[in-house]
């Protein structure tokens, strides 16, 4: 039984879409596994490969170099709980082979790391281990072909660190 609950909830998490405006979202089969709220790049499916349905669009994956291509980023799923409601417990995610909701237009909550430069520079995702995080720091990264965060960062109660970034890719 739940004896304890949660009154101070935060205002957003990774993955969620901020506003409701023109977005575009495709569908596309996971390699492995990815969190909500992260960036992805083009996997070891190819688009179109004789496949149907999500896997005509290919796969995604975390990106493991910076000469990936970058597809968009992984929305939070509404048939798994998003919402991380114990401390330091990582958001929902996709497993592999299942189909990933990939944002690819409009305003969505993303995890990130060190700096976030609100209607600055570059966006960048990071790449290997800890891939699809993003951040304005360019390092060996992968770039964010339209990306431009629109808030700063926050930290929210599960120790995620989230930003507001736009993205418009065709």
């Amino acid at each position: 039984m739940q004896t304890n609950y949660h009154v101070n909830m935060d205002s957003c998490f990774a993955g969620q879409i901020k506003y409701l405006r023109d977005q575009g979202i495709e569908g596309h089969i996971a390699d492995s596994t990815i969190y909500f709220g992260k960036g992805v790049s083009a996997g070891t499916v190819s688009p179109n490969s004789g496949n149907t349905g999500s896997a005509s669009m290919g796969s995604v994956k975390v990106p493991a170099t910076n000469s990936d291509v970058f597809r968009g980023i992984a929305l939070q799923k509404h048939t798994e709980q998003a919402y991380p409601f114990v401390a330091n417990t990582p958001s929902g995610h996709y497993v592999e082979s299942e189909t990933v909701d990939v944002f690819r237009r409009g305003v969505v909550v993303v995890l990130v790391t060190g700096t976030v430069t609100v209607d600055g520079s570059t966006v960048y995702c990071t790449v290997g281990a800890n891939g699809g995080v993003f951040t304005s720091d360019s390092g060996s990264n992968l770039t964010v072909p339209t990306g431009t965060f629109r808030s700063g960062s926050i930290t929210l109660s599960n120790g995620d660190t989230v930003a507001d970034l736009e993205i418009n890719l065709p």
